[in-house]
């Protein structure tokens, strides 16, 4: 008789949670490395707007120009505030589903546990049964008379 773990269907499921949650944590880090590179750029493109504001403040700049330079630069200010607030957001899923695939990785070495145990158990049940086999055919050729050897 074969060895038979009878939570083989769970130790599937928990296997299969956990590969889902691996794949989910990882479009949710593509996503929050999107957002990153994304606030990156915002930096860069307002670092480079006040550059070319300063630029041509050493020249003559007309009044509108420098107004419309200026709202330029504090929309470039709402958008990295609401990039940074993506962000944080985007960290807390990511978070979140760490916790999730922890907690997954968790369940599944529970189950495999206590298959390695049922396993051991099984193993040993087996060699006790050998031994009683053996045990027994050793009284019948001692009783026959037969040689051990």
């Amino acid at each position: 008789m074969a060895f038979r773990f009878q939570l083989d269907a769970l130790l599937r499921v928990r296997r299969n949670q956990e590969e889902e949650l691996q794949a989910r944590l990882a479009r949710e880090e593509r996503v929050l490395r999107g957002h990153q590179h994304r606030l990156t750029d915002l930096k860069e493109q307002k670092n480079a707007m006040i550059v070319e504001l300063e630029i041509e403040k050493k020249g003559l700049i007309p009044a509108v120009n420098f107004i419309r330079r200026q709202q330029l630069i504090s929309l470039g200010d709402q958008q990295l505030a609401m990039q940074e607030t993506a962000l944080l957001s985007q960290d807390q899923i990511v978070a979140g589903v760490r916790k999730e695939l922890l907690e997954a990785v968790r369940n599944r070495k529970m189950v495999e546990v206590i298959k390695e145990r049922s396993l051991r158990q099984y193993k040993l049940e087996v060699m006790r049964q050998e031994q009683a086999d053996g045990d027994e055919q050793a009284l019948l050729r001692y009783g026959r008379g037969e040689d051990l050897l």
